[in-house]
This record gives C-alpha cells, structure tokens and sequence, in this order.
C-alpha cells in the first residue's frame, strides 16, 4: 500500500477536485478557480508583458473547426481508436451529444492553441456542464516540463501556427493518470470547457440565451434547467 501524507488520503472525496498534470509534476486543488488562481499567478509573475489586453482577446468566438484541428481526443491509449470530432460547439458541454461520453483515454492539445502565457485552457470536466473533478494539462513557467508529442499526422488547415512549430501536449495513457489515490480518468470524461484568459468560449446549448460563460467565469449563458433535462 502507497504511504500517502494525510492531506492526499481522501482525494477522491473531493466533489469538485481540480488536477493539473504539467509532466514533471502533479498538482491537486479543491476547485478548478484555485488552481486557476494559483497558475495564473505564476505566469503573471514570470511573463507580465506576454499576457496583453489583445492577444487575450484573440479567439472570443468559437470554431467547431479550429477545435478539432487543434484538440485531439482518442477512444484509446497512444492516440489511437474513434478520435472525436464535434460538429456542434454546444456539443462539448455534453459528450453524450456526439457520442463521446466516458470513452476518453488520451489526448494531444496543440500548445499554440492552449496558450498558458495568454491564460488559454482545455480542461476536461467528470460530468456534462463543467462540474464534477476537473484535469488540465500545462507546463508551468519552464516548458521542459511537459510531456511532448509530434503532431498527429494529416492536414489540418484550421489549426493554429505552422506545422513545424505546432507542438502538442497532453497525456497518452489516462488510465495511468490514477496516481493509486483515486479512481483513474479513463473513460471518465463527460465535458471539455476551453478558455480564453479565464473565459469559456464553448457555446451554449441553443435557445439558452445570454453568454458563454461558466462555472463562475464570464457571464451567464448556462443551460435553463428544463434543457438540461432535454439533452440527458
């Protein structure tokens, strides 16, 4: 049996438990905004001049398109078996809308895509609509650690940077990412939110109304419940 410090015994108990895998190191938080809090804070730190008032404001709108030339989410280990491809923005809100509910065992993120610098995320999410545990994947300041890999084969004419700069990071094995304390986010994945500087840009379910904020960030635009109840 792991001889885990006291803090990290009942992780799984943690409803709203956010990780944060930057291939050197694990991080565990309570909650998705402090662990946004506390890496955000590091890259103010580090680069106060990269994260300007433009280039946060870069891709407000989303693109079904340049998500799936640039997110690269597999049914199996290493990057193989049914890859997803969404066809409707609103569709990452509830994988169960394209088919790809529980069935998440790797991914590959184009790092000109998910800019840490510029606070951009792709964090999968336990449950529909952003909720339950959360896992993202980053660098911290030093991009040495974190785990590479080449870009998928093929071409992508929506993805972002050119090809012999398009770098990918990501896990290729989520069945490892247990780390013998809670139970492993293999085919766990049930929503995926992407962020620009700490704002969600997935669109909302149609005829929701208001904005494309979530879980706390931006401004209104969640689903009514009586459509949630639609999309179960």
């Amino acid at each position: 049996p792991l001889n885990l410090p006291k803090e990290l015994e009942n992780l799984e108990q943690i409803e709203t438990l956010a990780t944060v895998v930057t291939g050197e190191h694990t991080y565990f938080f309570d909650s998705r905004p402090e662990a946004d809090a506390y890496f955000d804070a590091i890259y103010q730190k580090n680069n106060p001049s990269i994260v300007t008032n433009s280039s946060r404001s870069q891709r407000r709108s989303f693109s079904v398109n340049e998500f799936n030339d640039n997110v690269f989410v597999y049914e199996h280990n290493y990057s193989t078996g049914r890859k997803l491809n969404i066809t409707q923005g609103h569709h990452l809100r509830n994988l169960k809308l394209c088919n790809f509910n529980d069935i998440i065992s790797s991914v590959t993120i184009n790092t000109l895509y998910q800019n840490i610098y510029n606070n951009d995320k792709v964090i999968f999410y336990e449950h529909k609509d952003f909720k339950g545990k959360s896992i993202s994947f980053t660098c911290e300041f030093n991009t040495s650690k974190c785990i590479y890999f080449n870009p998928p084969a093929g071409n992508y004419p929506y993805a972002y940077g050119l090809a012999s700069s398009r770098a990918h990071r990501g896990y290729p094995k989520f069945r490892d990412l247990s780390f013998g304390l809670f139970n492993k986010w293999a085919d766990k994945v049930s929503s995926i939110d992407v962020r620009v500087a700490t704002i969600s840009i997935v669109p909302p379910y149609p005829g929701s109304g208001g904005g494309n904020g979530s879980g706390g960030y931006g401004g209104g635009g969640g689903p009514m419940e009586e459509e949630i109840i639609n999309y179960k």
